[in-house]
């Protein structure tokens, strides 16, 4: 019985070390000038998105693709929604924050409210189709 019980436990501990490494997490982030990565040297200002990484490990990787002055509307129109898509792998997080510029009343940044719905549906949807996980922070 000590046997077998032996044997199990050294092919329990075989299979665990012959598993590769589990890769890095990654989490993309989709937003407005509240998320993004300001250059520290000639800026004061500061986004959000540029801190979670400090949150985390070395087995999280954030990609901030976030940018002043858009809209949800914007992002899409400018192709950057698609350059993000590109990247995103199954099992990536996308975190999708737009609604302050959405709310807007300048050109090229306004977005009506039932297509802001359209692009939130959108942003998940696409992230789903790429076996992701969307994850949708927004101030309206």
């Amino acid at each position: 019985m000590k046997l077998k019980f032996f044997v199990l436990v050294l092919l329990g501990l075989m299979t665990v070390s012959a598993t590769p490494p589990q890769s890095k997490i990654r989490i993309h982030i989709a937003g407005d000038s509240t998320a993004q990565t300001y250059d520290v040297n000639r800026n004061l200002m500061r986004g959000w998105g540029q801190f979670l990484a400090s949150f985390f490990n070395e087995n999280v990787e954030v990609l901030n693709r976030s940018i002043g002055g858009r809209s949800s509307g914007s992002f899409i129109r400018e192709g950057r929604w698609d350059t993000l898509l590109e990247q995103v792998q199954p099992g990536d997080y996308v975190l999708v924050q737009f609604g302050h510029n959405d709310t807007s009343p300048m050109q090229g940044r306004h977005v009506e409210p039932a297509d802001y719905t359209a692009n939130f549906l959108k942003f998940c949807a696409d992230v789903k189709a790429k076996n992701a996980f969307p994850v949708i922070l927004t101030s309206i």
